[in-house]
């Protein structure tokens, strides 16, 4: 195994900081070459994306005995880790999936915008407006209901509050590129799919 190799070569350091990502990589399932230091408010590279992109071998090695596939885009700078069976696969809550899907419609509509940045910019209104076109949501949801399920989002590193705290229609929200490789266009096919079907039998009940 020529990856196990190279993983004997590391230093003591190196391989601290290799058990470090993997454990954060299998916590959070998603590792960013860029993100948004929200205290500046620039865009700052990850170094331990970096390590990964260099030891990317070792990794794919390492996670692959324990049935999990690693994978590297660096095109949009996302490294994630997945396993067959599922493992991995965490249950959001019905308010953070509709979020979910909602960002992944707006990251696609800013899609064409981008240039070197691969992060979208949008507001916690906008989220709403679009919560409300597709009849996820009746009314402004309450602020509890917001912040679990951006936390949730947060957590696995898909979006990042710009605003700190605040639940405000102007609060702005950063959605990352690891939104593509969690919500693909056969998962945005079948929600639409499926409110198309809800709204037909609304119109039918309501005749």
């Amino acid at each position: 195994m020529e990856w196990f190799e190279r993983y004997q070569a590391m230093s003591d350091k190196e391989k601290d900081q290799f058990s470090r990502i993997a454990a954060t990589m299998l916590q959070q399932t998603f590792l960013l070459r860029e993100k948004m230091d929200l205290r500046e408010r620039t865009v700052e590279i990850n170094r331990d994306f970096r390590f990964v992109e260099y030891y990317q071998d070792v990794f794919r090695g390492y996670l692959a005995m324990s049935g999990w596939q690693f994978d590297l885009d660096v095109t949009y700078g996302v490294c994630s880790v997945s396993h067959g069976t599922g493992m991995n696969r965490a249950a959001l809550g019905k308010w953070a999936t509709y979020l979910l899907y909602v960002l992944r419609l707006i990251y696609e509509e800013e899609r064409e915008k981008l240039s070197l940045r691969k992060d979208v910019v949008t507001t916690l209104g906008a989220v709403h407006d679009k919560l409300f076109m597709f009849q996820l949501a009746e009314r402004k949801l309450p602020d509890v209901i917001w912040n679990e399920a951006l936390s949730t989002l947060k957590q696995y590193q898909l979006i990042d509050k710009l605003d700190g705290s605040r639940i405000e229609p102007e609060s702005r929200l950063v959605i990352y590129p690891s939104i593509l490789f969690l919500v693909g266009p056969e998962h945005i096919g079948r929600l639409e799919k499926r409110l198309q079907e809800e709204q037909g039998s609304s119109e039918e009940v309501s005749a």
